[in-house]
């Protein structure tokens, strides 16, 4: 089962968006591979903060801004985007009760999942 990027770890908790967006080019280093065929940009958006994806033949950089809009977008609060990370809220559920948003492609959005 390909799992959304944002149950990236279970065996991994961030506190802090900080501390997640600190270990994701790391992490995203270790499975290259994996990553490769998923190239786009992505935005992760809070109420607080905006953070941009940009992922390219396999390599995934932190972007200030994107050019135009970004091929997928995720919108929740920070507090839901740290649950999800967490693996503690279902991203189904949290779909169908609006508490995240994805706008744009989702099929893109999935392999990220290789970061798990």
């Amino acid at each position: 089962m390909i799992r959304p990027f944002w149950t990236l770890r279970s065996r991994m908790s961030w506190s802090t968006l900080d501390a997640f967006i600190e270990e994701l080019p790391e992490q995203a280093a270790a499975v290259r591979d994996k990553l490769r065929g998923g190239d786009g940009t992505y935005c992760l958006r809070t109420e607080n903060r905006t953070l941009f994806l940009q992922l390219q033949d396999g390599n995934l950089s932190i972007l200030d801004s994107v050019p135009g809009e970004a091929d997928c977008t995720v919108e929740a609060s920070e507090q839901q985007l740290l649950e999800l990370l967490n693996g503690k809220g279902s991203p189904l559920k949290m779909l169908m009760l609006g508490q995240i948003r994805v706008k744009g492609d989702r099929l893109r959005l999935m392999k990220l999942a290789a970061l798990a």
